[in-house]
């Protein structure tokens, strides 16, 4: 994932997602974090989860939640991996909105699933990135959204396909697991998120982060 504290610094860390790296042509940075949402620690009931994501069924013996799902905490949500339209109803459809704007190179697109406390800053910036850049912009084959966790205003959300950057080297990496890093069943939560916002290597996949702002989910920022 390219998160906005490596564009503010010059350097770009490349991740699963790799949508933001497109806005790093343009200078983008996010605001602030903090969600107008249920705090982190709300239960499930009252959680975003409830609110239009889409979370596990509760029926246990027709959707089992994975083993993994006990050591991220007593009120997180666990969604399934599945296809979905683009939208800001769950974390899922917000990551899938950044694909079809990557895919349509539609920086102005990408810009409207970031966070929408700096959508103006972002599109001005945007609209300034000459066409001859557009063959920098990150891309991916076959990408899909993986499993995805819910606490409270927060979200991570795993992917897999190939995604790629011209601009780096190697330029390509696959991920295959939809439960990657989850399926470590060795961190709560509120410890996968803090790795995730703070960053990872150039060529190492992680998972995505997500908010929720005002009743939507956005690709988080900060």
């Amino acid at each position: 994932m390219i998160h906005p504290r490596e564009l503010r610094q010059g350097r770009p860390v490349l991740g699963p997602l790799l949508v933001i790296a497109a806005i790093s042509l343009a200078g983008c940075s996010s605001g602030s974090a903090s969600s107008s949402a249920a705090p982190a620690s709300a239960s499930a009931s009252a959680s975003p989860a409830a609110q239009g994501a889409t979370s596990t069924p509760t029926n246990a013996a027709e959707n089992p939640l994975p083993s993994w799902a006990g050591a991220l905490g007593a009120y997180t949500s666990v969604s399934l991996p599945q296809a979905d339209l683009p939208g800001h109803s769950s974390p899922g459809q917000a990551v899938e909105g950044e694909f079809a704007e990557l895919k349509a190179k539609n920086l102005i697109g990408v810009c409207s699933y970031m966070d929408p406390r700096t959508l103006a800053t972002c599109k001005a910036q945007a609209s300034q990135v000459p066409a001859s850049d557009y063959s920098k912009m990150p891309y991916a084959t076959n990408p899909a959204i993986g499993y995805s966790v819910i606490d409270g205003s927060e979200a991570l959300v795993g992917t897999t396909g190939t995604f790629c950057t011209p601009t780096q080297t190697p330029e390509c990496f696959t991920n295959t697991n939809p439960a990657a890093i989850f399926s470590a069943g060795t961190k709560t939560f509120s410890q996968l998120w803090n790795e995730t916002v703070n960053g990872k290597s150039a060529t190492t996949y992680s998972l995505t982060p997500a908010d929720f702002v005002n009743g939507k989910w956005y690709v988080y920022g900060s």
